[in-house]
């Protein structure tokens, strides 16, 4: 997985269990980037890469170690290599937890890609979702709702976002902050395939946001159509080539056709558009 797109997932997986304005999702990620920056100065481990690209378990918990010993009272070395601007980092605890919450992230991202490699259909893969999803609300014990739909709303992104090879299933865009992992039946009604694989494409913003309001849908080939209701919008050249130039195009699919979204459900969207 590319750093960026790791440290995108990664910021999701720490805004997904808690309030959307905390700060702590924007300062884990931080954390980790200061952590490289310590050690391409002071690196008594001998870490040899970014720590966004270690996965051993092992290692990690090193480094856990090291930090927090260093917590409370920091050695020179530490006073001095340690970027200075973000001493309340170290102080509170920022960087420790990061690396805590990075080996949690690590370990989940580890279990979606088996539940991916071994489930028997989408059906299978949504409720290995389902069981994953279980497992967090035990380890979170009494979560709010939101919090709970969060963590479905972010597996499901996630589990697609692999199954898609983090990229647009129309334009072909692989800029993890910009896409989407459009429901087909909509999350709030359709219970039963909340988690479903082939109940989502993933799609950047624009078409997710055309997909979800019935502008566009897509045929029995997964060939997108354009509904008369979309064309209306057709007033400037911009507008109507964003859309039309796609028109008929079939979507960039998972290779596993096991995942596919489902016909039942595209179906039903095209009804809704009118098509």
């Amino acid at each position: 997985m590319l750093q960026r797109q790791k440290e995108s997932l990664f910021r999701e997986f720490c805004a997904s269990g808690r309030s959307e304005k905390s700060g702590i999702v924007h300062c884990y990620p931080s954390a980790l980037n200061t952590i490289d920056e310590l050690f391409a100065v002071y690196n008594p481990l001998g870490i040899s890469c970014s720590v966004w690209d270690i996965e051993d378990e092992k290692a990690l918990k090193e480094i856990f170690d090291f930090l927090k010993s260093q917590e409370r009272s920091p050695s020179e070395q530490m006073k001095s290599a340690f970027p200075g601007d973000r001493t309340s980092y170290l102080k509170h605890r920022f960087c420790s937890s990061a690396v805590h919450k990075l080996i949690d992230f690590n370990e989940e991202n580890s279990t979606l890609e088996k539940a991916v490699r071994n489930a028997d259909s989408s059906e299978d893969l949504g409720s290995r979702l389902e069981d994953l999803l279980r497992l967090k609300e035990k380890k979170g014990r009494d979560v709010a709702v939101e919090t709970t739909q969060r963590d479905g709303q972010y597996l499901f992104r996630h589990a697609l976002l692999k199954l898609y090879g983090g990229q647009c299933a129309v334009t072909g865009i692989r800029v993890v902050p910009v896409l989407r992992a459009s429901h087909i039946s909509e999350w709030a009604k359709d219970t039963e395939n909340r988690l479903n694989p082939a109940n989502g494409i993933c799609l950047s913003a624009t078409f997710d946001a055309a997909f979800d309001r019935h502008l566009i849908s897509f045929d029995y080939d997964y060939r997108m159509l354009l509904t008369p209701a979309l064309k209306e919008y057709f007033t400037n050249d911009e507008t109507r080539e964003t859309f039309e130039k796609y028109e008929g195009k079939r979507l960039l699919l998972p290779t596993d056709e096991r995942f596919l979204p489902g016909q039942n459900l595209l179906q039903s969207h095209r009804q809704k558009c009118g098509l």
